[in-house]
């Protein structure tokens, strides 16, 4: 850099066109400078390594004084030293980085986990890259490209479970800390923050249990999903514990893209003779599907059915009639994984644990208008 600042000046002065100075005079005035350790050292007259310990770890955890502390971080900030975090992942085998992988940013609840991750972030000095999950057969290649870019940790989001797998293996033989954040596999040994999925199908199913409803259907997700399978098998606890059967096709699990063949399975479930006076949903957007199903049947919703959806997304609100769902915190919980990153990284543990460490947060049933009475008119008939 300071050669390039002596080539400025010597061309500057050697050449009479009023343009060319302009422009050296424009690159002078902009250059930026990158002061390291040993500028600030020479400064405030101390070794390398004083200050390389003063600005990357604890005062607590150095055996320096505090007046040399302190005057090591004034010359700093009088330099306007910036911490080359490239050259420090070179000598460390780590960057302040870390990689939240998801299938897609279109989806709601991606971004708010992804507020929370980046709240925690930015409160313990860390940034974050978000990756989007490659296709299963090509996994493998994809960690090696992640790893590459000396990450601290990763925190992944509703994942293929073929795609779980791999990058759980990969990272555990790397020592890489691994946090999953909401709709994954649990891995024996891994870390999990989700929200308590039978906690939040027991508040609907007993919410419209207690408007008088025993006929209550269920719309999940596919099979090969985990919080499609999770909310599905809590459906089935929860009409066992309230002594309410649940006859055959009651329990509708979507295979494949849920959006191509909901409308198909709702309209033969709500064409029954014994058809469902209430449906309980796994999301949000499969009970919009419900009760658009329903306006096409000529079915008034809650008079003649009544729909729980389940996360509270923002549309839940502005549905015609306004959603009743289960709140689903995922801004905490973003949080709270980040914080578990990073409590793995600085203790300099790997994703791979001994037993699963699984934290659950409470659900939250939200009453709006899409639920209500059952009609004595169907309670033990059907209007088909």
């Amino acid at each position: 850099m300071d050669f390039y600042k002596f080539y400025l000046l010597f061309y500057r002065n050697v050449l009479y066109s009023s343009k060319i100075k302009n422009f050296f005079d424009f690159q002078l005035k902009n250059l930026i400078f990158v002061i390291r350790i040993v500028d600030i050292a020479r400064k405030a007259n101390v070794s390398p390594t004083t200050v390389s310990m003063v600005l990357n770890y604890p005062a607590e955890y150095i055996p320096v004084g505090e007046e040399t502390s302190q005057k090591v971080l004034r010359v700093a900030q009088q330099l306007g030293y910036c911490r080359n975090d490239i050259a420090r992942a070179m000598v460390t085998g780590k960057s302040r980085m870390v990689g939240f992988v998801m299938p897609s940013l279109q989806e709601e609840y991606v971004s708010l986990i992804l507020e929370g991750i980046l709240g925690g972030a930015e409160s313990s000095g860390f940034f974050v890259k978000v990756l989007r999950a490659p296709p299963p057969k090509e996994i493998h290649k994809t960690i090696q490209q992640w790893i590459q870019m000396r990450p601290s940790g990763f925190i992944c989001t509703n994942l293929e479970k073929s795609v779980m797998d791999e990058i759980h293996a990969l990272l555990a033989r790397c020592q890489i800390p691994l946090v999953t954040v909401d709709n994954s596999f649990i891995q024996p040994n891994g870390t999990y923050v989700i929200s308590d999925d039978v906690q939040g199908i027991h508040q609907a199913i007993e919410h419209l249990a207690a408007l008088g409803h025993s006929r209550i259907g269920f719309i999940s997700g596919s099979p090969q999903e985990a919080w499609a399978i999770r909310r599905a098998e809590a459906y089935q606890k929860a009409m066992s514990k309230l002594n309410l059967s649940v006859p055959e096709g009651y329990l509708q699990c979507i295979k494949g893209k849920w959006r191509d063949g909901i409308d198909a399975v709702v309209r033969s479930l709500l064409m029954r003779s014994d058809r469902p006076t209430a449906m309980a949903c796994a999301g949000d957007w499969m009970a919009m599907a419900v009760i658009r199903t329903a306006w096409h049947l000529d079915l008034h919703v809650p008079r003649s059915l009544s729909v729980v959806g389940y996360g509270n997304l923002l549309f839940s609100e502005l549905t015609a009639p306004p959603l009743t769902t289960i709140a689903q915190p995922f801004a905490e919980m973003g949080l709270n994984a980040m914080q578990h990153l990073t409590q793995q990284i600085e203790q300099k543990k790997s994703s791979a644990l001994e037993s699963p460490l699984i934290q659950h947060f409470p659900t939250r049933l939200v009453v709006r208008e899409s639920t209500g009475p059952v009609a004595k008119s169907i309670s033990h008939a059907t209007e088909f």
